[in-house]
């Protein structure tokens, strides 16, 4: 039996990578999806790998998805400056990222008193001054941890090559440790799938980084 990673398991030909594994029991997942001949079916288990198959040792249904607590911040501040205002005033958040510094733009409250809370590396203060020349609304200015939209979109680009290479599956923006980081997925996350990871993407980016493997080494 073949385990497949990729867009679609249950369509013949679109499966991105396998792996042979050996003691899978169908009768473990919840749910099983079958068609022409593929199935699919949710399940966690720890096995051995010795480098082309994978001999299960434990096997049991896939528990609910783990809360890292890697969302954004609830509110920047306690008492937003401004009053309550129509939020379609807003320009579109590319024209943010056009901006050195910027980190991220989310809404807290419910309307119409919404918050707009905009993350910047800089001066508070200069970001407030120039939102407000076409936003009067509720708002939120300050400094989350972590990199700059544009220092994202640049390490992104340096793990292109690892893409090209099926080092890297896939990736994007997300929040890591409560700010922006990089979400990248990887087959196996071997010590040197990891370090060419690092290696790319800089030492300053490092901490901002979360590795997701298909699988684990744990020992």
């Amino acid at each position: 039996m073949q385990l497949c990673f990729g867009p679609s398991p249950l369509i013949q030909g679109e499966c991105g990578q396998t792996v042979p594994v050996d003691n899978f029991d169908w009768a473990v997942p919840e749910e099983v999806i079958a068609a022409d001949g593929w199935r699919s079916g949710l399940a966690q288990f720890v096995g051995v790998w010795d480098g082309t198959t994978v001999t299960i040792e434990t096997l049991e249904p896939a528990g609910p998805p783990r809360d890292d607590g890697s969302g954004l911040a609830e509110q920047l501040c306690a008492a937003p400056s401004g009053s309550a205002a129509d939020i379609r005033s807003l320009p579109p958040e590319d024209e943010f990222a056009k901006r050195e510094g910027f980190q991220a733009l989310w809404l807290t409250g419910a309307p119409p008193a919404y918050v707009v809370n905009v993350a910047v590396i800089g001066d508070p203060a200069e970001w407030e001054d120039w939102m407000r020349q076409f936003y009067p609304g509720l708002l939120c200015v300050g400094e989350l941890p972590g990199p700059s939209k544009t220092d994202i979109r640049a390490a992104m680009d340096r793990l292109l090559p690892l893409m090209e290479q099926d080092i890297v599956l896939s990736m994007g923006g997300s929040t890591t440790d409560g700010g922006p980081g990089i979400e990248v997925d990887v087959f196996l996350a071997t010590s040197d799938v990891v370090d060419a990871i690092h290696e790319a993407v800089g030492p300053d980016m490092m901490p901002w980084v979360r590795i997701n493997p298909a699988f684990t080494v744990i020992r």
